[in-house]
């Protein structure tokens, strides 16, 4: 996997642009905010699962294979044949302090666009 770059933050911004989910990062924003202890991981996965649920469309599916394939270095043909957990893996092998990060940097950039 390559490491998360600044441009990624532009492709995932489209991507959850695309996929219309304003309120649930608004929902995800609030509980980091909150000050409860949260578990990063589980959050994550939560997040991803989100994101998944709500792109419905072929453009932003095919967008995902895209960022995906590109960040962890895979076709994304690859990424779009792996098995659930597999893709699960490859994020569990990655630094979730940097997605962490860099989902709150893109959730900025969303709201600093509203």
């Amino acid at each position: 996997m390559r490491g998360l770059e600044f441009q990624d933050i532009f492709s995932m911004s489209r991507i959850l642009a695309k996929a219309e989910i304003n309120k649930e990062i608004e929902n995800f924003t609030k509980r980091a905010r909150s000050g409860e202890k949260l578990d990063t991981e589980a959050v994550g996965i939560e997040f991803i699962m989100t994101v998944l649920a709500k792109a419905t469309t072929r453009d932003v599916e095919k967008e995902i294979y895209a960022f995906l394939g590109d960040v962890f270095e895979i076709k994304p043909e690859e990424i779009r044949h792996m098995k659930p957990a597999k893709v699960v893996e490859l994020f569990k092998e990655t630094d979730l302090t940097e997605w962490k990060d860099f989902f709150i940097s893109v959730v900025r950039f969303l709201k600093a666009q509203s």
